[in-house]
């Protein structure tokens, strides 16, 4: 069957018009054409979707036709300014007929336009699945939701301010891959193994618009993000997309340490983030009543989201309520980057109630000194902490008794394990408990 179409070859292939045509001309065109009808039976192509675009033609399109001639100057101003290529994408989605992007664009100079304009184009490629999932399904936001929540941020912020969030932006999306691999064509394809990917050329331009979007201040967080290296920046979104709070106060921790310090700490958590589970519902820890206890099999909830989680916020605290120097910073993320996962769970729970049983506190519960600084304390702790035999039992501690011949494990709640692992400390450390 023949589909009637709209215009004939021969019109369409003089639809090419100049690009420099002046705006009032293109807006008197739309009025005109806005008035022709589309017979009934015709089918509607939009000039978007054709080989040679018509700019004019697509202005009197049925959902052009009816903005104001205001909007239709915007409109034809940002045609002129960009490249085909770049309108016609941005003409395949929603942002077009977002008022505060027109209006922003005309504020713009070129280099911020083409970098919001490229950044917007990234976002149409997902992050890996657990960022989207922590960031677009908590609660659910489409993309186009997103662009326009990151649109209206870069429009209440002052010029300076605007200007760097689009170039930041702008630089992350220079490394993302808008033609997506078709992944059936390896001949290794998997659902699975392509839902769980920690890789996305998307990662670092998502992540930091998730973050710029929540952040209470946008600025600041590109200044911060800029006092790190390239590959430091990275990590640090991929913590921020992983919670953004916990991102936030890491960012604040780290601004006065030197390049080793952070480059250690950075590393370390960029990494578990990046390759933690994607599910928020599950826990290594259950509250099931004693009388119907859950088993699970050895090792469940290693690299669970709330299992990172809470390395991720140990880390964290450790780093606000503890004077570290560089030195020791440094250590500290090399020693728990060279772990296994079970051990680096083990590390951080005994650094953090040994911590916790050191500190000498006076009547007003104040802390009267840094256990770090005690040399004594610090040996003991430190020793245990390189003691793999000790970390071993720290990590049992968290599981249960042992069920079909040790394969799975009696699961307990999370105040068990506190209690149990808080007793296991006091044995490696008596002088202190």
């Amino acid at each position: 069957m023949k589909l009637p179409s709209i215009n004939s070859y021969e019109n369409l292939s003089n639809a090419v018009q100049n690009k420099n045509a002046s705006i009032e001309q293109a807006v008197n065109t739309a009025k005109v054409n806005a008035n022709d009808q589309i017979a009934p039976d015709s089918v509607f192509i939009s000039q978007v979707y054709l080989v040679d675009f018509d700019f004019n033609s697509w202005l009197a399109e049925p959902d052009q036709a009816n903005l104001s001639d205001e909007q239709k100057q915007q409109l034809t101003s940002l045609y002129e300014r960009l490249s085909e290529e770049d309108f016609i994408n941005l003409a395949k989605t929603d942002v077009l007929k977002n008022e505060q992007f027109l209006s922003l664009s005309g504020q713009l100079d070129d280099e911020h336009l083409n970098g919001l304009v490229s950044a917007i184009s990234g976002l149409s490629v997902p992050a890996s699945m657990l960022f989207v999932h922590v960031n677009e399904y908590q609660p659910p936001r489409t993309e186009e939701e997103k662009i326009a929540q990151f649109i209206d941020v870069i429009a209440n912020q002052n010029e300076v301010n605007r200007d760097k969030i689009i170039s930041q932006a702008a630089l992350y999306s220079e490394s993302v891959n808008t033609y997506k691999k078709n992944s059936r064509d390896d001949g290794t394809y998997s659902e699975i193994n392509l839902y769980f990917s920690t890789d996305s050329s998307a990662n670092n331009l998502q992540n930091f618009v998730s973050s710029v979007i929540s952040s209470d201040n946008p600025g600041d967080l590109v200044d911060q993000l800029s006092n790190f290296s390239e590959q430091q920046q990275s990590a640090m979104l991929n913590v921020l997309g992983f919670d953004n709070h916990l991102g936030t106060r890491l960012l604040d921790q780290l601004h006065d340490k030197d390049e080793a310090a952070r480059q250690s700490i950075v590393s370390f958590l960029g990494d578990i983030t990046q390759k933690s589970g994607a599910f928020l519902e599950f826990s290594a820890f259950s509250s099931r009543d004693p009388d119907n206890p859950l088993y699970l099999r050895k090792g469940h909830g290693d690299n669970m989201y709330t299992t990172v989680q809470d390395m991720v916020s140990k880390t964290v605290n450790l780093l606000e309520d503890y004077e570290f120097s560089d030195e020791q910073l440094s250590k500290f993320g090399e020693d728990l980057t060279n772990h296994p996962r079970q051990q680096q769970i083990a590390y951080l729970d005994t650094f953090t109630i040994g911590l916790e049983n050191l500190i000498q506190r006076d009547e007003n519960n104040q802390e009267t000194y840094n256990p770090l600084e005690d040399a004594k304390s610090a040996t003991q702790l430190f020793a245990l902490l390189n003691d793999e035999a000790a970390l071993e039992k720290m990590y049992q501690t968290r599981q249960g008794e042992d069920y079909r011949a040790g394969t799975f494990f009696k699961v307990k709640s999370y105040q068990e394990y506190q209690a149990d692992a808080k007793q296991l400390m006091a044995h490696y450390l008596p002088s202190i408990s």
